[in-house]
């Protein structure tokens, strides 16, 4: 899933794998995101998934943000990942945090 930054010229994604694995999509029959909200204050935002998970990956996967800009990965964000346990629907929340540095 990809979404835009509010607050500058940026693009981020929601990248998922299945432990173990190297971070890269999953197969879009695997995970539907279903909902998603995003609040922002300061210098953190948080953004939270509704999804279906169908299994197919393993369990369990992993979900993280990365913040990108002309295609790149950018420096000075920190993101919470969170682990799906299990195949079915459910909610995760991830906190990405700009730490001020290298931009």
């Amino acid at each position: 899933m990809w979404f835009t930054a509010e607050r500058g010229n940026y693009a981020g994604r929601l990248a998922g794998s299945p432990l173990g694995a190297s971070p890269g999509p999953l197969a879009p029959e695997s995970f539907v995101v279903t909902g998603y909200a995003v609040s922002q204050s300061e210098n953190k935002a948080e953004l939270t998934i509704a999804y279906t998970y169908a299994g197919t990956a393993g369990a369990p996967i992993w979900l993280a943000e990365e913040v990108l800009r002309e295609g790149q990965v950018l420096p000075g964000f920190s993101a919470s990942a969170a682990a799906i346990e299990t195949a079915g629907s459910g909610k995760v929340n991830l906190l990405l945090t700009y730490q001020g540095i290298g931009l």
